[in-house]
């Protein structure tokens, strides 16, 4: 699965930079933000495609957010000159760092020699499959990094229940949610006879079962609230249109997490969905889905195998 790089001078640009900070704290809330971004000379990118937006210019240079494309390639007034049409496509930005603060494009030259870091002139580059998965793995460790330097006083705060999955607690206590409804949801199909990889980046979906030639494509979703509406993103949408029948969403609700912010063992109640966009409510801007009330499996948390 390729991104799309998208390009950010400061030093040409500096506007864009002015609500920086409201739009850090939405992400770091669990919420997301959106806007337009122009891809140069491209005229196709698929929707729901991967894309990370790279701070250029002087130092501090890096990657400073990552989201997914929400519409295809459509022309609109330039942005720096009316009398001409630019390229565009919608983002959501769905993680980002403080601007003084990117993942750095000295750790990206030498660990994602791939991509022409560098010499990157315009935005719609695309990143190559092997990139991407380097990329993520250092993009989701720096976020870790930055949660812990820039809001160390949110880890240990207590968010309010909600009936959705945003609004959750903040950098590593979020992460630490995802991945124990990623085990959950893992170990349930285990436990039924699945062979279960994970295959979370790169993919618009978290893991693969098979079992006696059957495949089914997983999706985990972890909240604190009661889970009546979980987060999820036009390539997770498109991606289960287009394999009806082979999409499962398994949904962890009433995760507690302890003052140290990790995950209380054996808290969460898990339920599975046959994912499939067109049942429950889907809406559109955020992509939310409300699962139908039927589920697949209700059953108590599966106990984990620590081993």
């Amino acid at each position: 699965m390729v991104a799309v790089l998208m390009t950010w001078n400061p030093a040409r640009y500096p506007q864009f930079g002015d609500n920086w900070d409201d739009e850090l704290a939405a992400t770091e809330a669990g919420g997301l933000t959106e806007g337009q971004w122009s891809v140069g000379n491209r005229r196709s990118i698929p929707l729901g495609q991967r894309a990370y937006l790279l701070r250029q210019g002087p130092e501090p240079r890096g990657i400073i957010a990552s989201g997914w494309t929400t519409t295809e390639v459509f022309e609109e007034e330039h942005y720096d000159d009316p009398s001409r049409q630019a390229h565009y496509v919608e983002v959501v930005w769905d993680q980002l760092t403080p601007l003084d603060d990117p993942l750095p494009t000295a750790d990206l030259l030498a660990k994602v020699p791939e991509v022409s870091w560098n010499n990157l002139m315009r935005s719609g580059v695309d990143a190559p499959d092997s990139a991407v998965i380097t990329i993520d793995e250092l993009w989701n460790a720096h976020l870790r990094r930055t949660a812990r330097m820039h809001r160390p006083d949110r880890l240990a705060s207590r968010p309010q229940r909600t009936d959705g999955q945003g609004f959750e607690a903040l950098g590593e206590a979020r992460m630490s949610v995802e991945n124990y409804a990623q085990e959950l949801v893992e170990e349930h199909f285990r436990q039924d006879g699945w062979e279960v990889e994970d295959t979370r980046i790169g993919h618009p979906y978290d893991a693969v079962a098979r079992r006696d030639g059957e495949i089914r494509y997983l999706e985990a979703k972890g909240t604190q609230g009661n889970g009546q509406k979980v987060m999820v993103t036009a390539g997770e949408v498109q991606f289960a249109i287009d394999h009806p029948g082979r999409c499962v969403m398994g949904v962890v609700s009433q995760i507690a997490l302890g003052a140290d912010g990790e995950v209380v063992a054996g808290s969460g109640l898990l339920e599975v969905f046959d994912w499939n966009p067109d049942e429950g409510d889907l809406f559109p801007v955020t992509l939310r889905w409300t699962p139908p009330r039927h589920a697949v499996s209700d059953e108590a948390t599966p106990e984990i195998d620590a081993s």
